[in-house]
């Protein structure tokens, strides 16, 4: 039946059969949870973070692609889940699973910070995004010289420069409308963010 697990069995029809089984049957949802990076609100969907959860006694795994972990047969039930993926920082949490169920939580991962000489790889911020005329790469505090590379969603580098600046301010006026990349790379740095130029 659908939205239920499906049940098999044997039985035997003899002179005193008087009636047949009681079968019952246990219900269960298909869902997917999304998975996004913190603070990236286009684009910010994760590949290849695996999702578990169990009860106890049912457990699930699946690895998002697109940002969606999908899941199907899961039954009824209150379940702790962890979510990971190098690079970030791992969620847990709980959630249940019943009738009223249309979909998984959404999960934020926070990249970890790494340190490399005196440039933090998870303060680098890009702004406005979406961009239109210009688009900003704040690095927070930098001394040495790292090259700014912007990358059109195709792996070409459309446009490079090199900055010893806290704040560099980039002309994206000439480029097509699209999804780019922004690749902060220096000294043992290098660091690759998603824009969308408007």
């Amino acid at each position: 039946m659908a939205g239920y697990i499906s049940v098999t069995g044997q039985f035997t029809v003899d002179a005193s059969t008087m009636g047949g089984e009681m079968i019952t049957l246990d219900p269960y949802k298909a869902f997917a949870f999304l998975v996004v990076e913190k603070g990236v609100m286009i684009g910010g969907e994760l590949d290849g973070a695996t999702v578990d959860f169990t009860d106890g006694t049912n457990s699930y795994s699946a690895m998002s692609v697109g940002g969606f972990a999908d899941f199907s047969d899961v039954l009824y039930g209150t379940y702790d889940y962890t979510v990971s993926l190098d690079g970030y920082t791992t969620v847990t949490g709980q959630f249940t699973v019943d009738a009223s169920t249309n979909g998984g939580p959404m999960i934020e991962m926070e990249p970890i910070p790494t340190t490399v000489g005196d440039v933090s790889v998870n303060s680098i911020k890009l702004y406005p995004n979406p961009a239109i005329d210009f688009i900003n790469v704040e690095l927070g505090a930098v001394e040495t010289t790292v090259v700014i590379s912007v990358i059109n969603s195709n792996g070409a580098i459309v446009s490079q420069i090199e900055s010893v600046e806290n704040t560099t301010r980039l002309d994206v006026n000439e480029l097509a409308s699209g999804v780019y990349f922004i690749n902060v790379s220096g000294e043992g740095i290098s660091q690759t963010i998603k824009f969308v130029k408007k």
